[in-house]
């Protein structure tokens, strides 16, 4: 399967799931069982059903593992974190902010 084999509806985020079998169903779509899954807050910022991910960058990640995308250390269909810029590699995998300053 190739990325043009996928249709926008589904890559997009759905509502905010309201039942039980809505956020089974958004758990599914994301790859997780449905005690792994929480999406983030109904507080309007239309994040939806988008499942909230712990911040841990790829120095987190093993070395070793044959990686689908090695220099992300990510397999193909990992949900990543919807802030997922701030999780980079070469970041601090620990912090929720790695936004680095430089002063020439």
């Amino acid at each position: 399967m190739t990325d043009a084999d996928y249709k926008l509806e589904e890559l997009v985020p759905g509502p905010y799931p309201e039942t039980k079998k809505e956020r089974e169903a958004a758990a599914k779509k994301y790859g997780l069982l449905p005690q792994e899954y929480e999406p983030y807050p109904d507080d309007g910022f239309g994040k939806g059903e988008y499942p909230k991910m712990p911040m841990i960058g790829g120095d987190a990640r093993g070395h070793w593992y044959p990686w689908d995308y090695p220099e992300h250390r990510k397999d193909f269909g990992d949900p990543v974190s919807i802030i997922c810029d701030k999780a980079l590699q070469n970041a601090n995998p620990y912090l929720t902010c790695t936004v680095q300053c430089h002063v020439l």
